[in-house]
C-alpha cells in the first residue's frame, strides 16, 4: 500500500495489499488497498460500448487512476488475471526495487547501421531475461523517452532493449525524413534490431506516442515474434483536427522557450525542416483517409495493455478508448493525473503494472510454430 505523500515522493509503504485471486476481476476492491480521495474521476467515464472491457470502480482504487477490466468472457484464457493484480500486490512487492536508477555504465551501446541508416542502440538487463523493446516517440530517444524504464524494468529482471529511431538522437548524421509511411519504417526499423542486433526472435513490444502506431504496426506484422503489447500515448488515425493542432506547431519559434531549447539542442538547423515535413505528412495522411493503423489494431493476436494519462492533451481519451474496443480482448488502465509523459512522473507505478502485466505467463499452443520475424504475416 502506498499512503498520498509516498505516491508524490516515490517511497513505498510498509503496510500490504490483498492478494488477488487468480482469474477472478472481483477482487479489484480488495487489491487497491490505496488512500482514495484522489481515486474519484473528474468526470463520469462514459459506458464502455466495447464487448472486451468493462468499467470497475472502487473507493479503494489507487490514486492516479481510473481502471477498465477485461471481460474474460471475450478474450484469452490466460489475459484477464494478467492486470487485475498489479496496482495492489504487485506494486506494493516491487515499486522500492523498481525505483533503483541504473547507472549508465551497466548500458551496453551499440552504434551499428540497420536497413542503410546508422541506428543506436541501448540494451539493459541480464541477457538471458525475457526480452522488451522500447520504441520511442516523436522527435524522442531510447535514453530521453524511456530513462525510468531502462532502469527499473530491467532491475527487475527484462532485458530491456530502446533504440533512436532514423534521424532521431545519436542515430545520425541523416536527418530525419516524414514520408507518409513513416511509422511503418520505423516498425520495420524495430523488427531489424531486434532480429539482426539484439538476436531475438520473440519479444515483448512497449511504444509510446509515434512508438505506439509503430508497435501497432509490428505486432500485427510479426504476430509470432511480439508476444505481449503496452501501447500510450498513440493514435488510430490523422483527423481534420489534428492537422490544425500541427498546423499551429509548425513553427518551432512559437514553441514554448523550453521545448525550443530541448529540440534545439538535439537537431540544431534541422529541426525546422524536420518539423515543416511532419506537419506535410500528417496533412497528407489525413488527406488519403486518415488511417494509421486501425486494419492493423483489429488484427493484433497478443495480448494487449492500453494505458492513458487522463489529462494527456496529445493523444485523448477517445483514442485510448478506440484501441481498447478494438484490439481484441484488450485492458485498459487509467492514469488519472496522468499527463502525456505520465510513465515518466509515475514511473514506479508505470513500471510495477507494466512488469506484472509482461512477467504474466502466456498460454502457448503445443503444436505453436516457431516465433519469428523471418516471415511477416501479410506483404
Amino acid at each position: 500500500h502506498l499512503s498520498k505523500q509516498s505516491m508524490h515522493s516515490g517511497q513505498s509503504s510498509t503496510s500490504q495489499s490483498s492478494p488477488c485471486t487468480q482469474g477472478s476481476l472481483a477482487p479489484l476492491k480488495a487489491v487497491h488497498a490505496f488512500s482514495h480521495d484522489l481515486c474519484t474521476p473528474k468526470r463520469a467515464p462514459r459506458p464502455c460500448q466495447s464487448r472486451a472491457v468493462a468499467w470497475h470502480t472502487s473507493p479503494a482504487s489507487p490514486p492516479h487512476a481510473c481502471f477498465l477490466a477485461v471481460n474474460p468472457h471475450a478474450c484469452r484464457p490466460s489475459f484477464p488475471q494478467a492486470v487485475p493484480g498489479a496496482v495492489g500486490s504487485m506494486l506494493h512487492r516491487t515499486v522500492a526495487r523498481l525505483g533503483a536508477v541504473a547507472t549508465p555504465s551497466t548500458r551496453r551501446y551499440r552504434d551499428v547501421v540497420v536497413r542503410g541508416h546508422p541506428m543506436h542502440v541501448v540494451e539493459v538487463g541480464p541477457e538471458d531475461g525475457e526480452a522488451l523493446l522500447c520504441i520511442p516517440g516523436r522527435l524522442g530517444t531510447a535514453e530521453g523517452d524511456f530513462e525510468h524504464q531502462l532502469a527499473g524494468l530491467s532491475e527487475a529482471g527484462h532485458r530491456v532493449v530502446s533504440f533512436d529511431p532514423r534521424g532521431y538522437g545519436k542515430s545520425r548524421p541523416g536527418r530525419r525524413e516524414f514520408p507518409v509511411n513513416f511509422h511503418d519504417i520505423d516498425a520495420e526499423d524495430a523488427a531489424s534490431v531486434m532480429h539482426d542486433v539484439i538476436g531475438v526472435s520473440a519479444f515483448n513490444l512497449l511504444g509510446w506516442d509515434d512508438g505506439a502506431n509503430a508497435s501497432v504496426l509490428l505486432a500485427s506484422k510479426y504476430p509470432k515474434a511480439v508476444q505481449r503489447l503496452v501501447i500510450f500515448g498513440g493514435f488510430h488515425r490523422v483527423t481534420a483536427q489534428d492537422v490544425i493542432a500541427s498546423e499551429m506547431t509548425r513553427s518551432v519559434q512559437n514553441w514554448s522557450p523550453s521545448r525550443k531549447a530541448k529540440y534545439n539542442l538535439k537537431y540544431g538547423r534541422d529541426l525546422q525542416p524536420m518539423w515543416d515535413e511532419l506537419c506535410d505528412a500528417l496533412a497528407l495522411i489525413h488527406k488519403r483517409g486518415g488511417d494509421v493503423c486501425m486494419w492493423e489494431a483489429k488484427s493484433l493476436q497478443c495480448p494487449t495493455l492500453v494505458l492513458h494519462g487522463a489529462l494527456d492533451l496529445m493523444s485523448s481519451q477517445d483514442e485510448a478508448q478506440w484501441f481498447t474496443e478494438n484490439i481484441p480482448g484488450a485492458a485498459e488502465y487509467y492514469f488519472k493525473e496522468g499527463r502525456h509523459n505520465f510513465h515518466q512522473v509515475f514511473h514506479l507505478q508505470f513500471n510495477a503494472l507494466a512488469d506484472h502485466f509482461l512477467s504474466t505467463p502466456l498460454d502457448v499452443p503445443d503444436n505453436d510454430e516457431d516465433s519469428s520475424l523471418d516471415t511477416p504475416a501479410r506483404a
